[in-house]
């Protein structure tokens, strides 16, 4: 009888610390949830999503994908014990016109970030990058906001970008 209680408290034991170790992203379309697990878990949202859907992610690491539609992308927070990292460069670049805009928050970028393109009021807050650019000359990127982000390497804007920044720390302005 003890082996068997003390089996089970094993499997329940080790059950818990593999959850605990399992990122997560949440997509919401219409109010529905659908969970994709794994570091290829905000690819798979990602693909999945439509304009103005919400995917939320949770602590962790997470493999990055570029961005091409008006979605709300959620972690943590940047100043959690464990919070959200997407590992790897990636671009922003929505090319969708609409009433939806590009949202991210609470999350820390391990690579280059490139913001481009000719869309309009994308939206960032309480996030830490390592660079910002957009270097491109065409890029016309319109009303960008940077509110409490921090940018440890450099933020570069680049063609006819409009930024304005709120409360945030750039280590070092690009031309």
């Amino acid at each position: 009888m003890k082996k068997l209680l003390l089996s089970v408290v094993a499997i329940i034991v080790a059950s818990t610390s593999f959850a605990q170790n399992t990122v997560v992203a949440s997509l919401s379309h219409e109010g529905k949830p659908t969970m994709f697990y794994g570091v290829g878990a905000l690819q798979q949202a990602v693909a999945a999503a439509e304009s103005g859907d919400i995917i939320s992610l949770s602590s962790g690491t997470f493999n990055a994908t570029n961005i091409t539609k008006a979605i709300t992308l959620r972690g943590v927070g940047i100043d959690n014990d464990n919070p959200t990292y997407i590992e790897g460069g990636f671009d922003i670049n929505v090319t969708e016109e609409g009433s939806n805009r590009f949202t991210m928050e609470g999350i820390r970028c391990k690579a280059q970030v490139r913001v481009g393109g000719t869309f309009s009021n994308p939206y960032f807050v309480k996030c830490q990058f390592w660079r910002i650019n957009g270097i491109d000359p065409s890029d016309a990127v319109e009303n960008v906001m940077v509110v409490n982000c921090k940018v440890t390497e450099f933020f570069r804007q680049g063609g006819s970008t409009t930024v304005s920044l709120v409360n945030s720390y750039i280590a070092e302005p690009g031309v």
